[in-house]
């Protein structure tokens, strides 16, 4: 008989399988998070994730783009996360169109 380590889910099953996913990431040195980005779209296909190919934001250096209580005071990065977030909105629409249709 075999051990159990918790709930086993049944293959796909993951509470991300078919979600709309953007990336963003914002670090303190001048290459930004692309890095990280490309992994994580890799560790997201996995369990499904539906990950926006483009347009991903990679914000670098970050300290100078965000006041002492964590807001975001940069106009160009503010633009961008704006931007991010209605690409964001019209790849649901996209991946759920997708989903009705299978």
């Amino acid at each position: 008989m075999r051990a159990r380590c918790g709930p086993q889910r049944p293959a796909r099953a993951s509470v991300l399988d078919r979600k709309p996913v953007a990336l963003l990431g914002a670090s303190t040195g001048i290459g930004g998070t692309a890095g990280a980005q490309a992994q994580l779209r890799d560790a997201l296909a996995f369990p499904g994730a539906q990950t926006m190919p483009e347009p991903a934001l990679h914000v670098s250096r970050a300290r100078d783009k965000f006041d002492v209580d964590g807001r975001l005071t940069d106009e160009l990065t503010r633009g961008a996360v704006h931007l991010l977030l209605e690409a964001l909105a019209e790849w649901t629409d996209r991946v759920r169109a997708v989903a009705a249709a299978a």
